[in-house]
């Protein structure tokens, strides 16, 4: 069953157990869905800051805390070095 048809490559995803959620990372903005039916809730931008450069500013990490009532976002540019 296919739940979202956007590609998902690189996405990072973290379970909230409290709220019954899945919470993914797009390149700008956060993806809600439900666990149980895995259907999209809630669709939230992140505002990134502009780039001068090649590389565009992406979500590059996402944590909730122990309590489950926190997450902490981390962006910037995702370089891939040898």
């Amino acid at each position: 069953m296919c739940v979202n048809p956007r590609n998902l490559d690189g996405a990072k995803g973290v379970e909230i157990c409290a709220l019954s959620m899945i919470v993914v990372t797009s390149r700008d903005q956060l993806l809600f869905y439900d666990n149980r039916g895995l259907k999209l809730i809630k669709t939230i931008p992140i505002p990134l800051l502009a780039t001068e450069s090649r590389e565009s500013n992406e979500i590059i990490g996402i944590q909730k805390s122990y309590c489950e009532g926190f997450l902490a976002i981390v962006s910037g540019k995702n370089l891939i070095m040898n």
